[in-house]
């Protein structure tokens, strides 16, 4: 069987499992009386367990999240997906152009591969090769492999399947078409989505003619006008979960995410044309 193949059963029957299990311990219900319970004492979702009641409703809501989380690993399709993907070998080339179209010139290959001797399916590595040059291993600008694990690069640009990559490992930046390859559209993920990171810089702030740094690293960003992207600083609801974290600290500084920065969107690249900023949460709880 092709391995794309053989991955698209391990992922139908990873989610067969996940959607199985989500039916027999469902958190809906539990999730709106924590939230009733919160609004009924005057409580913030990180002030949970400041109460015994809604105490009590954060660790029914726990357990049930355990015990789902259990029935998923412990399911027949979900130990046969594992199965699957691990004796499916992973070996892809990603041919590099010029331009997004295959007629352009061809600058040379990405390889993908399985490490052997580490555990896991997630763990991949990268590397790249141009014309009689040694093949280089690379790493992406962020790989997440524990949990909701993940690889992250930057974009450029996109045009339909084909993804333009910014320089360094490559001499200048490089064209691939993902579906090619892959038989499926790339995953983009805008950067209005999720909480950032970004330190060390100045930023223009509205109404006012001084720029202002920072010391808390979490932005959220709002939109882009122009040649600028605009963004405010983290609050205490931005981040995931906000029902598992713990009381802000009554005399920490209130951060005002009502004021708004912007940037000129070069300063959110660094000189090799890869974005400074990264995600300052992991996927889930």
């Amino acid at each position: 069987m092709h391995p794309n193949f053989r991955r698209e059963e391990a992922s139908r029957l990873s989610s067969e499992a996940i959607r199985a299990c989500t039916s027999r311990f469902r958190l809906d219900e539990l999730r709106t009386r924590l939230d009733s319970l919160r609004l009924h004492h005057g409580l913030e979702p990180q002030e949970s367990r400041s109460h015994p009641e809604t105490t009590r409703a954060l660790d029914v809501l726990l357990e049930r999240q355990e015990r789902r989380q259990e029935c998923i690993d412990g399911s027949p399709e979900y130990l046969r997906s594992l199965e699957i993907t691990e004796a499916t070998p992973i070996a892809f080339q990603l041919p590099l152009y010029a331009g997004p179209d295959s007629a352009s010139e061809r600058l040379g290959t990405i390889r993908i591969r399985r490490v052997e001797d580490v555990p896991g399916p997630e763990q991949l590595a990268f590397s790249y090769q141009s014309g009689a040059q040694a093949e280089t291993e690379w790493t992406l600008d962020r790989m997440q492999v524990e949990g909701y694990g993940g690889y992250y690069h930057t974009i450029l640009e996109r045009r339909g399947d084909w993804l333009r990559l910014p320089a360094d490992p490559f001499p200048a930046p490089v064209w691939i078409d993902w579906r090619a390859t892959f038989e499926s559209p790339p995953e983009v993920e805008p950067i209005f989505d999720g909480v950032y990171q970004m330190t060390d810089v100045e930023a223009e702030v509205a109404g006012l003619d001084t720029p202002r740094s920072w010391d808390e690293p979490g932005i959220v960003f709002l939109r882009s006008e122009g040649d600028r992207v605009w963004f405010r600083l983290e609050g205490p609801d931005d981040g995931p979960c906000p029902e598992l974290r713990q009381p802000q600290d009554p005399a920490a500084p209130v951060v005002d995410t009502t004021m708004e920065f912007s940037l000129g969107i070069e300063r959110i690249f660094d000189a090799r044309g890869h974005l400074r900023i990264g995600e300052k949460y992991g996927r889930g709880c």
